[in-house]
């Protein structure tokens, strides 16, 4: 979005600029103030029908009751605030250096909008972790 913007900047087009700037912003305020992400609804709707798609309510309950490793990405003083019965606090920043604790386990990540988890996933599957489901944002799980 910054790109289009600087870019109407420069082809001498401020009003469009201007107009960018203001649903960036508008985008942002929704962000801060609902906690929803409109780039993770859109990546989740694309995924799906996908194997990616994140798991049933149903079915990411069954993951947990069966041993998988619920795990909040997001940092020390959210997840203190408030989190999810069982979950671990590993935050993205550490999750490279600490992926070994989640080798050869069933994993289920969540964060507050998505978009952390959804790098986590990636992440975890980068590093050889095979079995990684992506809960997404923390409201989900009662979805």
């Amino acid at each position: 979005m910054n790109i289009f913007i600087g870019a109407a900047f420069l082809a001498g087009l401020p009003p469009v600029a201007c107009a960018l700037g203001g649903v960036l912003i508008t985008l942002q305020i929704v962000v801060i103030t609902t906690h929803f992400c409109l780039a993770s609804w859109m990546v989740e709707q694309l995924q799906r029908a996908g194997p990616l798609a994140p798991p049933t309510r149903r079915r990411r309950r069954e993951l947990v009751a069966g041993g998988a490793a619920l795990v909040d990405v997001r940092q020390p003083e959210e997840f203190q605030q408030e989190h999810l019965y069982g979950a671990v606090n590993i935050p993205l920043s550490e999750l490279s250096a600490r992926s070994g604790e989640l080798t050869g386990q069933t994993v289920v990540l969540y964060c507050r909008s998505g978009l952390r988890s959804q790098e986590a996933r990636c992440l975890l599957e980068s590093c050889g972790c095979q079995d990684v489901h992506d809960l997404g944002a923390m409201a989900r799980w009662c979805a």
